[in-house]
């Protein structure tokens, strides 16, 4: 399944992390830092000034309504989802759909396996 090996968050006071907007719209990869761990929770402080606060299981804000709100990353997921992002551009760009069900089915290292034999053919 695509993402299974995304890097762990591993968390500590002051490490650098991304914020992501729910909103289509919104804003991606905002920079931000870890202000405090708890046991469930993490609170990190936006570039901007304001602190949000999250589950460290979901890497999401708690809203009680669902899937809503903000999510977190390390900058390590962040470069692992680009590329696994870059991987399903590289298929798409070749004319390949791939239903959203059947993503779940394809593990990480098949997803670059594919991407990079369509890239090697366009070489």
């Amino acid at each position: 399944m695509a993402g299974e090996n995304r890097p762990a968050a591993n968390l500590t006071v002051g490490m650098p992390v991304v914020i992501d907007d729910p909103d289509p719209r919104g804003r991606k990869d905002q920079p931000a830092h870890v202000v405090k761990v708890a046991r469930a929770w993490v609170t990190i402080k936006h570039v901007g000034g304001s602190e949000r606060r999250f589950r460290i299981d979901t890497q999401s804000e708690s809203t009680g309504c669902g899937d809503g709100g903000y999510r977190f990353k390390t900058l390590p997921q962040a470069e692992y989802d680009d590329r696994i992002n870059a991987a399903w551009r590289t298929i798409e760009d070749h004319g390949l759909t791939v239903e959203r069900k059947a993503r779940t089915l394809i593990t990480d290292e098949q997803l670059f396996a594919i991407a990079n034999l369509l890239a090697a053919k366009e070489a």
